[in-house]
């Protein structure tokens, strides 16, 4: 399976609304304040974000995963970035769209000290 990764755009937010529910909802995380369409634009699609979003296209341009992330910064170490939510449709799972976005973050941020993040539970 081929698939290409890009920065996210506007177009692509009832994917990135679906995958954000379906990890807090696998992770039994009770978002105080929800994503929304609005924050999305307001903090992701803006002149000034906040975070970013890189999505995976499969073969004909259907949205298969992205991961939400931001820069960090640790004294001792320097930049780093921090994942925040990877999310994978169940249909794109065991093609390697995973580990293809992880690299392409290491790729994009080839200084960054690391990737970092957390899991709150085990996804299946």
């Amino acid at each position: 399976m081929s698939f290409h990764i890009r920065p996210a755009v506007e177009s692509d937010i009832p994917f990135i609304l679906h995958g954000n529910i379906v990890v807090d909802e696998k992770s039994h995380y009770q978002a105080p304040d929800a994503l929304s369409v609005e924050r999305l634009k307001r903090d992701i699609f803006s002149d000034n974000p906040r975070a970013f979003i890189d999505v995976a296209e499969l073969n004909e341009g259907e949205l298969g995963a992205f991961v939400f992330y931001s820069y960090c910064y640790y004294a001792s170490e320097g930049e780093g970035i921090w994942v925040t939510n990877l999310y994978i449709d169940p249909l794109a799972r065991k093609t390697g769209l995973g580990g293809a976005l992880m690299e392409h973050l290491k790729s994009k941020f080839p200084t960054c000290s690391g990737i970092y993040g957390a899991i709150a539970e085990k996804i299946h």
